[in-house]
């Protein structure tokens, strides 16, 4: 009997989360819904490290983890249950979807990383010729998103399709999550910005929400989200609105600076508390570019600084 929703609420709750992760995988025409839902980041960040923390064992252990995962990757796009979500709006079903996707491929390829061979040779290191490599295939797999996006019939009111635009998948974020699995520290902030920003969520009324940016070493002069809010879908203007301000920034210190290569990165959290018992409310979607005023001026004085 296959497994059901309930099910994998209560082993995400037992920590069996591999054996939720692999249950949740067929079922391909359930969704979450109010009365039986979990937290998909969660369950994916979990489970991949949970197959990383146990394949320390023995080789046969870490075979084990790695046949799993590829046996995921072989069943790609994950099921509605784990990429679909009901706050997503009709014109961006697709794109939503395409993206939650692309975050867990991000996540099992990290894992499939630490599994590598230098992980057991350096107790946890995988170097960075091995996370350029994750890059490259998961740039590959978004391009054929968009691919797939772009090809669509244009929307009834529209002569021509909407403009589709995916967050790029930087190494940044690659060496982050891939350091989380392994259970070590992601790398530390030399400066931190935090500014108060609205936001826009849900197409709702805006809300305030609280912007941090920590400027971290060594990098490539990427900006890119913290892990921790990686599965939160972000529109085309939201991003076209960040990267935009990053670019800005970067050109404005490279003047100043003298310096026309960065070898810094911004990695950057939202988030928003609700009432007095300090509770942080979850985003699951971010839409327009009001919060890239906060990302221009925060980028800017976090490299002046």
């Amino acid at each position: 009997m296959p497994a059901t929703p309930s099910d994998i609420r209560q082993w995400l709750n037992e920590d069996r989360c591999v054996e939720a992760l692999v249950a949740a995988w067929p079922l391909t025409d359930l969704l979450l819904t109010a009365d039986v839902y979990f937290d998909v980041r969660t369950l994916v960040f979990r489970a991949c490290r949970q197959m990383v923390a146990v394949a320390r064992a023995s080789d046969t252990e870490r075979q084990a983890a790695n046949g799993c995962i590829d046996e995921l990757l072989n069943r790609f796009p994950p099921p509605n249950l784990l990429i679909a979500n009901s706050h997503d709006p009709t014109a961006d079903t697709q794109l939503a979807h395409g993206y939650r996707a692309l975050v867990i491929r991000t996540h099992l390829l990290c894992g499939r990383a630490a599994l590598g061979g230098s992980w057991c040779a350096t107790a946890g290191a995988v170097s960075t010729e091995e996370l350029e490599q994750v890059v490259v295939q998961l740039q590959a797999y978004r391009a054929d998103l968009l691919q797939k996006f772009r090809s669509d019939p244009p929307q009834k009111d529209s002569p021509v399709p909407r403009p589709r635009m995916l967050p790029h998948v930087t190494l940044g974020l690659v060496r982050d999550l891939t350091e989380l699995l392994l259970g070590q520290p992601v790398r530390p902030a030399i400066r931190r910005e935090r500014l108060n920003v609205p936001v826009i969520v849900d197409d709702s009324a805006g809300q305030m929400a609280i912007l941090d940016l920590e400027l971290v070493a060594p990098g490539r002069g990427e900006m890119y989200v913290d892990p921790e809010l990686a599965f939160v879908y972000r529109d085309e203007r939201f991003v076209q609105g960040e990267q935009a301000a990053w670019q800005h920034a970067k050109r404005v210190f490279a003047e100043d600076a003298g310096e026309p290569e960065l070898d810094l990165d911004v990695r950057w959290r939202l988030s928003r508390r609700k009432g007095t018992d300090g509770q942080e409310i979850p985003f699951t979607r971010l839409t327009g570019d009001s919060a890239s005023g906060a990302f221009g001026l925060g980028t800017w004085k976090l490299l002046a600084g």
